[in-house]
């Protein structure tokens, strides 16, 4: 009896895919490249927009140059014109036309799966927050599958008058973020005492997810991991909660073999 030619009898395995939009990082170590190795390490093809190209390096940053609405939108068009990602993550949009230029094009594609990195800084100390580009920021967040802000963009999003510092307060911020029209708030408690403690709020009920504090140091990029492993999820269809679990997982590993190369922050590995 002859056999089939090899390639005919091999089952062809279901491609997944992820849209990344956000800033470039020279390095390699945050923005879209971040997100990109996090995406190949949950075998997810990436694709990628750029809003802002960033001049820096682990210890210092000198610039940036910020992309038109046109620029972001055309990126934007050609991937959906061609097929549609899974699951799609947005991080720094450091311009008002940039954020409208993503909100557009959520309501043309009718983009669902979308979690929003509330990026307001980046980890050398640039600083992009202002009261008009908050409200926009906002708006996106309203359309957010999953937004996952940090302890400071929490405080900010949340409208709190002090400083996080224990889970009640993250409880707090939680709830008034959900109330701007986010699905689930995801808040990363990682500089929290003792433990890394991140919370998924749903409307409903809270959920931890600890992990032992690693004390190693700055570390660039873990953010937009964090994110991009959660919209990794996603797009395999996983739900949310176990998106944020298996996220937890990859970013406690990448922290634990992080290395240093440069004069500054620790790298995360992304092979885990």
């Amino acid at each position: 009896m002859a056999i089939k030619n090899f390639k005919e009898i091999l089952i062809k395995p279901k491609i997944y895919t992820a849209l990344t939009i956000g800033s470039s990082d020279p390095i390699g170590g945050a923005g879209i490249q971040a997100d990109i190795k996090t995406f190949n390490n949950f075998r997810i093809f990436g694709t990628s927009v750029i809003t802002t190209i960033t001049f820096q390096n682990t210890s210092t940053f000198y610039g940036l140059k910020i992309l038109s609405k046109n620029e972001i939108s055309s990126q934007i068009d050609s991937i959906f014109s061609d097929f549609y990602p899974n699951a799609v993550k947005v991080g720094l949009v450091p311009n008002i036309e940039g954020i409208e230029a993503i909100l557009d094009a959520i309501e043309k594609y009718k983009i669902e799966k979308l979690v929003v990195d509330p990026v307001m800084s980046t980890t050398t100390g640039k600083d992009f927050v202002n009261e008009a580009w908050l409200e926009k920021l906002k708006a996106l967040v309203s359309k957010a599958l999953v937004v996952t802000p940090n302890l400071k963009e929490a405080k900010i999003l949340g409208n709190l008058d002090k400083d996080i510092k224990n889970i009640e307060d993250m409880k707090s911020a939680a709830i008034n973020i959900f109330g701007l029209g986010a699905k689930n708030v995801v808040v990363k408690g990682g500089h929290l005492k003792n433990l890394a403690t991140d919370m998924l709020f749903d409307g409903s009920e809270f959920v931890l997810f600890q992990e032992k504090l690693q004390e190693i140091g700055n570390i660039h990029g873990t953010g937009c991991a964090f994110s991009a492993a959660i919209t990794s999820g996603l797009a395999k269809d996983k739900n949310v909660v176990d998106s944020v679990l298996n996220a937890k997982i990859f970013i406690t590993k990448s922290i634990k073999s992080s290395f240093k190369i440069g004069k500054g922050s620790y790298l995360l590995n992304f092979r885990v």
